[in-house]
């Protein structure tokens, strides 16, 4: 029987892979040991992820806006997400509703599924045996107390995250992630 862990986002930040793609670095939630893994997403959903991070109204609905809307007016409710495989560099999740005493699970790629959890304050989930395999352990690191410095520690973390990232794709000869992930990494080290 598989154990869940609770997922939540680390940070969103731009890949200097393509002008079209993001990192998404996602955590687990709580625990003793906390595990990172890095996901490359498309800049649409970054952006639909960083709207409903920030609550944020659009002028005219986007796509995931009407999916939410059509779900809701249906009198289905996100239940949550599950991430459920990787495969040759790809990511793989379900998107789980409910209506009354009927679930339904849809076949999603990973970033619509965490942009509608964001937008529902639904739980993103993994299995423990997946994340376990896929991510590199988080250094505990002491956060500083003011927001700059609190800032260049993220950055300072997220790079070293990365460069582990770097090093476990380049073993799995998984070329196409390390590649953006290297591009992410450099973009980090021109903004230090």
């Amino acid at each position: 029987m598989e154990e869940l862990i609770k997922l939540q986002i680390l940070s969103l930040n731009p890949s200097s892979f393509g002008s079209s793609s993001y990192i998404l670095l996602m955590k687990a939630a709580g625990g003793e040991k906390e595990l990172v893994f890095p996901m490359v997403i498309g800049s649409t959903e970054a952006q639909v992820i960083s709207i409903f991070q920030e609550n944020m109204e659009t002028p005219r609905p986007m796509t995931h806006q009407l999916f939410h809307s059509f779900i809701e007016k249906s009198g289905y409710e996100v239940k949550n997400a599950l991430i459920r495989d990787f495969r040759d560099g790809v990511f793989y999740a379900h998107l789980n509703l409910s209506y009354e005493q009927r679930e339904i699970v849809l076949d999603a790629r990973p970033s619509d599924a965490i942009a509608l959890c964001v937008k529902t304050q639904r739980d993103i989930f993994i299995d423990r045996a997946l994340l376990e395999s896929i991510c590199l352990p988080d250094q505990e690191i002491e956060v500083e107390e003011t927001p700059e410095e609190e800032a260049l520690l993220e950055e300072h973390e997220n790079l070293e995250v990365l460069r582990q990232a770097l090093d476990k794709a380049i073993m799995e000869e998984n070329y196409e992630a390390a590649a953006a992930i290297r591009d992410q990494i450099e973009h980090l080290k021109n903004i230090q």
